[in-house]
């Protein structure tokens, strides 16, 4: 082994030995055997003893198998010497003790209504599952301090770690737990020294988090390189933190992280708001020999009542850091924008200005580089009227079209008309669009659009086995017509099309964005209908179908040329079903010349605990795509996890994973192996050990397994 490389694993190793942390206790708390001891009186001590011996009026000395018992504490021993004006116990043989905080059996014990002294004990505290032995204990209910101790969260039957130290200071007051001298005993074997340790005795709380360890693979390489990743967690305050992480990659070098979060409060210039800065930086790269890093920063800001201010800043040094440094999903554009919105009643103004670092050329995007646009809304019982500007400079270097610019007006008003169970909705609108494109003339487009959408709500009760179910029945046709014309002379800028479904068929419109306005001639109908349990407010069961009748032959196409178009459209259908833990949800699509289904998709969700569950998706549409996770607990400790996205047209694996969690009530170990054919980074094997309540946790590990199977470990708090 290198000499170089051999101090760097010794540093690593301790840090990580150092940095085992943590995480929410599920430890019951044991009641203690003296519980049942305490008297129901509140203004007096009952004395139950063989023998006792007054030696003045302030005084007395009991012994023989004593007992003294309020509604606040118990003290039983073989001898004990009270004084009632300053309610003071000295005891000493076979000492039992319980009061508001601690529960201990001692050789020698000093008390007041405030003051513990014991000598020779063990302990156990009351609201909480903290629990050992020591050679003293004094303080009070605020303020311990515990000498020669052996400390542990555990039960007392499966004790799997404990800590050992000279001292150990645990204050309530400041929720602080400090151990010096101490070493972490793990199933009888001392795994690390702590010259000091610290750590919250409840929530949040500065400290080193779980590390992460991960295997990889460079590109091109069939050598196995390591990653090391230690966090440190500053709990700067309850309205900030900080999180600095060490992340070695064994082919590249270490890369520096840091994350600060801060909530904003109420100043002269804003009422609330919320900052983010992320930094990595990977000096030197031992590959490239270049400088890697990553910044993206957020704030977001209330400036008043109706003004919001947003901000957001993500750059990368060079176009392979998600490839070969990240973890992170890879980003073919990282978008920089500033925004700025204005609400109050009906009046809408929005700013935004946006900037683009093209990671790939071949998927560059146009950006806006500004966009303003204001809406205001005028309405009058059923009638309403909307009138909307919008003006946008467009940027992309990678495009001639770079700097060219839109401007849009629209008007539109609509006024309905209900009688009964009936509604119908007639709407008219106007839109003007204005381009100055680079390099070309300018021109406008005036489109004119018309739609009246009619339905009818229906409802009843059901008695279903004795449970009243409400079932809701909408039937509706809307006709839409849009005026036609060529398009093909106008760039998508920000358009594109969107996939159809029942609800949005109802929409004349299959672009997303202003560049494509589809020109319309026709009928829309279907029906909603769903049923509800009100009195549990459980949704059971809903539907909806839909299907478009165009009277016009062409219709337009993404490009802006006109295309056939079929007579009847696909028939589209909805349908989502909850029953008790389970939940399926079905989407078909289906050609009514083919006599097939042109796509089709079902997802089902079993939920149990966060630890039982499956999710088991297919998706039927340009390509067959399955997507596959579940989590099962094979024993109360041990669960097994994993997730599948498959490509079945090609018999292609996209990402994979498989894992092993091994909990108990105050350690926890997690075991995965993650595949990914698109990011070389994320094909690793990764492991997190956690001792809980020993600091803070990050759960990086879960939250990357969480974010392929939904709903593992909902109830944690990441």
């Amino acid at each position: 082994m290198s000499k170089k490389i051999l101090p760097k694993l010794l540093i690593y190793c301790f840090i990580f030995y150092s940095s085992l942390a943590i995480g929410r206790t599920i430890c019951l708390n044991e009641k203690s055997p003296y519980i049942d001891k305490l008297s129901n009186q509140s203004d007096f001590v009952n004395i139950a003893a063989e023998n006792s011996v007054v030696t003045d009026r302030n005084q007395i000395y009991i012994n023989g198998d004593v007992e003294l018992s309020a509604n606040d504490f118990y003290l039983g021993a073989d001898n004990v010497f009270a004084e009632s004006s300053s309610k003071k116990y000295r005891a000493s043989g076979n000492i039992r003790f319980l009061n508001e905080f601690i529960s201990a059996e001692a050789e020698k014990l000093e008390i007041n209504d405030k003051f513990i002294d014991a000598k020779n004990l063990n302990f156990q505290f009351i609201n909480s599952s903290a629990k050992g032995s020591a050679e003293r204990l004094k303080g009070s209910s605020e303020k311990q301090i515990i000498t020669n101790s052996t400390f542990s969260n555990c039960t007392n039957e499966n004790k799997d770690w404990t800590i050992h130290s000279d001292s150990l200071v645990l204050d309530k007051k400041n929720n602080l737990g400090v151990a010096t001298n101490a070493k972490l005993v793990f199933f009888g074997v001392p795994i690390l020294y702590f010259p000091s340790l610290e750590w919250p005795l409840e929530g949040r709380g500065s400290g080193f988090l779980s590390p992460a360890f991960s295997q990889y693979k460079e590109k091109d390489s069939n050598t196995s390189e390591s990653s090391i990743s230690i966090p440190y967690y500053f709990n700067i305050a309850k309205d900030k933190d900080f999180l600095v992480t060490l992340n070695n990659l064994s082919s590249r070098g270490v890369n520096f992280a840091t994350k600060y979060r801060q909530l904003l409060s109420s100043e002269k210039f804003y009422e609330s708001g919320y900052i983010e800065l992320e930094n990595n930086f990977l000096g030197d790269d031992h590959i490239t020999k270049n400088d890697r890093w990553l910044t993206k920063s957020k704030i977001n800001l209330d400036l008043s009542h109706h003004l919001k201010l947003n901000v957001e800043n993500y750059r990368v040094s060079d176009k392979d850091y998600f490839n070969e440094i990240s973890k992170d999903s890879f980003e073919s554009n990282l978008l920089s924008f500033l925004e700025l919105n204005y609400l109050k009643d009906n009046l809408q103004i929005d700013f935004e200005y946006n900037k683009n670092q093209v990671i790939d050329s071949s998927e560059s995007s146009f950006v806006y580089s500004p966009m303003f646009s204001a809406k205001r809304s005028f309405s009058d019982n059923n009638r309403n009227m909307d009138l909307s500007f919008n003006a946008v400079k467009f940027s992309d270097k990678y495009n001639s079209l770079n700097g060219s610019k839109r401007i849009h007006y629209e008007a539109n008003i609509n006024e309905s008309f209900e009688k009964n169970s009936f509604e119908i909705t007639p709407e008219l609108a106007f839109l003007s669009t204005y381009y100055d494109i680079k390099n070309s003339k300018s021109f406008k487009r005036n489109i004119i659009k018309f739609s009246a959408d009619s339905k009818i709500d229906l409802e009843r009760e059901l008695d279903i086995n004795g449970t009243k179910i409400t079932q809701s029945f909408s039937p509706r046709l809307k006709y839409n017509f849009v005026q036609k014309k060529k398009q093909s002379h106008i760039n998508n800028f920000d358009t594109e099309e969107f996939a159809l479904n029942a609800p949005s068929l109802f929409n004349s419109q299959n672009f997303t964005g202003l560049d494509k306005i589809s020109n319309a001639n026709s009928f829309t109908y279907g029906f909603d209908s769903e049923f509800f349990n009100y009195k549990n407010d459980e949704y059971i069961f809903g539907t909806s179908i839909a299907q478009k009748r165009n009277f016009d032959k062409q219709s337009l196409g993404i490009d802006g040329n006109f295309i056939t178009s079929k007579r009847f459209s696909d028939i589209y259908t909805t349908t989502t079903f909850n029953y008790g833990d389970a939940g399926f949800n079905l989407l078909l699509n289906y050609d009514p010349y083919k006599n097939r289904l042109s796509s089709s998709a079902l997802i089902y969700d079993y939920y149990i605990s966060p630890k039982k569950l499956i999710n088991v998706g297919y998706i039927n549409d340009l390509e067959r795509t399955l997507n596959l996770s579940a989590s099962y607990p094979i024993s109360k400790k041990l669960s097994v996890f994993g997730s599948l996205n498959k490509n079945l047209a090609i018999n292609s694996i996209n990402k994979g994973l498989f894992g092993i969690a091994y909990e108990t009530c105050c350690w926890e170990l997690t075991v995965a192996k993650f595949n990914d054919k698109d990011n070389i980074r994320n094909d690793s094997l990764e492991l997190e050990l956690v001792f809980k309540d020993l600091g803070s946790s990050s759960n990086s590990l879960k939250k990357r397994i969480k974010s392929q199977i939904p709903n593992y470990l909902k109830t944690d708090d990441f």
